[in-house]
């Protein structure tokens, strides 16, 4: 039975009689409460077993309360108390997500007649593997160190993957060489490596999406389709293409004389449309084309747009502002 209401919170109540013809019998239940206070989640539980079996069994009472309490973006504290034989256990913990690469937590606990403990575990996943690692300190101490993945040999190499590969994979190609590029895919985020290449694994028999995020991008990198749709057979490779291009984005601004025409055209020397001139008479390039181009000028006539300084690279600029004249 449960109940929930706005203002009591919510409250449940199981309970559980067994019987078998070996002649043991269990009983037991379980009772709690639980209520949100602001950000702050409070649970409350009280939780009964008892066993007999030819006259030998146990019967037990476990008492618990659970408090967990927002400290800021992706930061939270626990604390739990709890009972059992007139044993007592608490402690209080810290968990945070830094970002989708990075977790950790931190806990402290104290039982009756044992000293106290301290822990602490993080993951980092990359683009190659997901590592993690944990250490504590106590009645005794340990320490690990692990790391998980998959790698595919394919015919541009060797491309290593945090997820685990299964038996229907895909080999994704953004056709560059564009590092760190976060893929959204039905088993988890993954990130390019070097040379563009990452590995999504599939649900056979299943619409498979994967996508690019674009904030991963740098912002002279365009996408010309950033996601795809795949419905494989069960052990099924394929490879699929996300070209990712960087581009030559340009702000083009003309120094005082021969002006060029508001609404005109500009091309290239093969008489290709590249862009039009904007009303301030400002050109924006979203590919700023190698070699010569043509305007034309308030008065009707053809002149040579010449850069006063050369396109240079700059991957966290979203264009570059130069300057030119037409001659």
């Amino acid at each position: 039975m449960s109940y929930s209401h706005p203002v009591l919170g919510s409250l449940s109540l199981s309970g559980t009689v067994t019987h078998n013809y070996r002649s043991s019998d269990v009983i037991g239940y379980v009772m709690n409460w639980g209520k949100s206070i602001g950000r702050t989640n409070i649970n409350v539980g009280l939780q009964k077993n008892r066993l007999t079996t030819d006259g030998r069994g146990y019967d037990n009472r476990y008492l618990y309360l659970n408090l967990s309490i927002p400290l800021g973006e992706n930061l939270s504290l626990r604390s739990w108390a709890s009972n059992t034989h007139n044993q007592s256990r608490y402690g209080v913990g810290f968990d945070q997500t830094v970002n989708e690469k990075l977790t950790w937590n931190m806990n402290s606990e104290k039982r009756s007649q044992r000293d106290p403990s301290v822990s602490a575990a993080a993951t980092w996943t990359s683009k190659y593997s997901k590592l993690n690692g944990s250490v504590s300190k106590g009645d005794s101490n340990s320490y690990s160190l692990g790391a998980r993945g998959g790698a595919v040999v394919h015919s541009e190499g060797l491309t290593f993957t945090p997820r685990q590969v299964s038996d229907t994979f895909g080999i994704i190609s953004l056709n560059s060489n564009q590092a760190d590029v976060e893929i959204t895919t039905p088993r988890g985020k993954v990130w390019t490596d070097r040379q563009g290449y990452a590995i999504a694994s599939w649900t056979p028999w299943q619409k498979n999406t994967v996508q690019i995020n674009t904030r991963s991008l740098k912002k002279n990198v365009q996408v010309q389709s950033g996601i795809a749709e795949v419905t494989p057979y069960r052990g099924a490779v394929l490879p699929i293409s996300l070209p990712a291009h960087e581009v030559r984005r340009a702000l083009v601004s003309f120094v005082p004389g021969v002006q060029l025409a508001p609404g005109s055209p500009v091309k290239n020397d093969q008489a290709e449309l590249v862009a039009f001139v904007n009303e301030d008479k400002t050109i924006f390039f979203d590919d700023l084309p190698e070699g010569a181009l043509f305007g034309q000028t308030t008065t009707g006539t053809r002149c040579r747009i010449e850069l006063n300084s050369p396109w240079q690279y700059m991957p966290d600029t979203l264009y570059a502002a130069l300057t030119a004249r037409c001659e």
